[in-house]
């Protein structure tokens, strides 16, 4: 009895399926735009985004100076966005804010343009245009719609933007660390702290600048040498300040001491 009920809802399912499909096979072959956009929007609710776009994109052209040309243009953006579509979804919503400045959907379509830009936003090790793309266009969300309740989610959003460029920035200047070119590092180091200056990576790239400048001066002429051991303990400084018990103090102070007792002994020969 069991597998009788089981094979009637099956066989039940199975011929609204196909009476679904052949119903949606006879609407694409009309040309009844109405009730093309109307299935559209049904489809969207049932979120059923594939058969919106489709429907959506053939009626495009019809409603281009019609009242429902907005509804039509925000559902193609939102069918993409929910497809995970969002370089489409982008241009969609990009074109949309541009060109429907009244529309009710204006700010969801601005919210869902930033978002697809977060969606896109790639890990550190690669090319992190995405992201910024995406803190400017939440940027500009936030000052459109201060009050909005998305306001925490957002925040937490550009928190995460941000240390991917946190994190990009410290690969790339950790990358001549790495393979020995210590003057390089000293300024791909320094240029990231200035541009991020409350990086999760501080210390450690603090400690990398003084190491890569300790190796700088140590693999420099004897005439540059003196020089290059001075700016090291300047630098040395300014990471024993900030960070007294940081995990690299002891590294530094070794530096330190061979710098001193090497500055010492020219001082001698002097």
């Amino acid at each position: 009895m069991k597998r009788i009920v089981l094979y009637v809802a099956f066989a039940a399912v199975t011929m609204t399926l196909v009476a679904g499909c052949g119903s949606y096979s006879r609407l694409l072959k009309t040309n009844d735009h109405d009730q093309m956009y109307r299935v559209a929007l049904e489809f969207a609710e049932e979120g059923r985004y594939q058969r919106t776009l489709e429907l959506m994109t053939r009626v495009r052209m019809q409603y281009l100076n019609h009242p429902r040309a907005d509804t039509v243009m925000f559902y193609m953006g939102l069918a993409s966005f929910r497809l995970g579509d969002f370089e489409t979804s982008g241009m969609v919503f990009d074109d949309f804010r541009q060109t429907h400045t009244r529309s009710p959907f204006l700010q969801e379509s601005e919210f869902l343009y930033a978002m697809g830009f977060y969606h896109l936003s790639p890990d550190p090790q690669r090319d992190q245009t995405a992201t910024r793309r995406a803190l400017a266009a939440i940027a500009e969300y936030l000052s459109r719609y201060p009050d909005t309740a998305r306001r925490e989610q957002l925040e937490e959003n550009v928190v995460t933007l941000t240390r991917k460029l946190h994190d990009k920035a410290f690969l790339n200047a950790r990358t001549y660390y790495r393979i020995g070119r210590y003057r390089s590092a000293i300024v791909a180091l320094q240029n990231a702290l200035d541009e991020y200056p409350q990086t999760n990576h501080r210390e450690e790239m603090i400690f990398m600048i003084v190491r890569s400048s300790f190796e700088f001066a140590r693999g420099s002429a004897e005439t540059m040498r003196r020089d290059r051991y001075l700016d090291m303990l300047d630098r040395s400084l300014t990471y024993i300040s900030e960070f007294p018990e940081g995990r690299f103090v002891r590294d530094v102070e070794r530096m330190q001491r061979q710098a001193r007792s090497y500055l010492a002994r020219f001082s001698e020969d002097r």
